[in-house]
């Protein structure tokens, strides 16, 4: 299931320092929902699942991390449905991503994330995979630039469609 939603905040920061690039993402979106849970198509505990950013703008870009079935853990008990959260740091790498049902979907990445931000990138899109379910959010409209530096987006509407 495809669920598109809205977008608070996006950041992305760059730095001279490659391992010490940032992105940050947050929805604060009624209409999140987490699926079915114990292990259905949706529940990112058994199945994992996969945080991507990407933009066609500029020289463009497509990164896509994964985040494994054993980085994930249950917000409260089980059937409670209070929501998931991720942690996992790989390498050079840290990733942390949070859902709960009709309040919050935060995702970020710290470290060597990739491409430098030399042109602005609006608009970024950015897909969270949880198991079979899809989160998407599309940050354009008057973002902040700073070439070499940051790109700031604030309160994006749900997009029209996912990225392919």
């Amino acid at each position: 299931m495809r669920q598109l939603v809205t977008g608070k905040t996006l950041t992305l920061k760059d730095n001279k320092n490659p391992g010490r690039q940032l992105l940050s993402a947050v929805s604060k979106d009624p209409t999140i929902t987490l699926g079915g849970g114990n292990g259905s198509a949706d529940d990112p505990i058994t199945h994992g699942g996969s945080l991507r950013i990407r933009s066609n703008a500029g020289g463009g870009f497509d990164h896509t991390f994964p985040l494994p079935a054993s980085g994930w853990r249950l917000i409260g008990k089980p059937g409670q449905n209070r929501g998931y959260k991720f942690t996992s740091t790989t390498g050079v790498i840290s990733t942390r991503a949070l859902l709960k049902p009709g309040k919050l979907l935060k995702a970020g990445s710290r470290g060597a994330l990739g491409d430098p931000l030399a042109t602005n990138p609006a608009p970024v899109e950015l897909v969270l995979r949880t198991g079979n379910r899809t989160y998407c959010m599309r940050f354009g409209g008057t973002p902040k630039f700073k070439a070499g530096k940051l790109f700031t987006a604030k309160g994006a509407p749900a997009p029209s469609s996912c990225p392919p």
